[in-house]
């Protein structure tokens, strides 16, 4: 349904690239994965992974969830 989560916790996809930001200033090697779920939109997938890029993070990854998977 388009919601992103970060640490559990659901966030703007504007918000993003800020929180990655942070994150990356604690552990600059640190490597970003994108989790996504069968229903996930490909453009907004596509936002979060360039968020992260902006952000700065060197290896952005993508996985997705099986269906039944929590």
């Amino acid at each position: 349904d388009g919601d992103v989560f970060m640490g559990g916790k659901k966030v703007d996809v504007r918000s993003v690239r800020g929180l990655v930001e942070r994150a990356l200033a604690e552990d600059p090697e640190a490597c970003v994965v994108v989790v996504a779920d069968k229903g996930s939109e490909t453009g907004e997938v596509v936002k979060v992974m360039d968020q992260c890029r902006l952000a700065g993070a060197s290896s952005v990854s993508l996985a997705a969830k099986r269906e039944g998977e929590g």
